[in-house]
């Protein structure tokens, strides 16, 4: 039975961490329930650190399994890692400066979203 302990607990780890082929994102919503901003864990590491990373964040982090973060309503991304094992996008629903600045602050590269013309 002692050797069987070590099997076990990698089977149980396996069987819980997210596939590193399949879209995973961690949601933080305002009081109000409205998304204020969402990662999408693209690299594979990003992924598998995915759900211990979204419950660190600060907020209403909601850990999303095989789900990318939503267009609607974005106002800019942001991308670090970009084509490596931990790349993770950060979308931004509010507020594009602050975006950008946190972006800075993390060595990323921002991406403004134009606003739709009026008609």
């Amino acid at each position: 039975m002692r050797t069987a302990w070590p099997i076990l607990l990698a089977l149980t780890a396996c069987a819980t961490a997210p596939h590193a082929s399949q879209p995973s994102s961690c949601l933080i919503r305002d009081e109000n329930l409205q998304p204020m901003q969402c990662f999408d864990f693209v690299g594979p590491q990003s992924r598998a650190y995915g759900p211990q990373t979204c419950r660190e964040m600060e907020g209403r982090p909601e850990y999303v399994p095989n789900l990318s973060c939503s267009d609607e309503g974005l106002v800019g991304s942001c991308t670090t890692g970009a084509g490596s094992d931990t790349e993770v996008v950060e979308r931004c629903y509010r507020d594009p400066d602050e975006c950008r600045a946190r972006c800075k602050r993390h060595a990323g590269t921002f991406a403004p979203v134009a606003a739709a013309p009026s008609p």
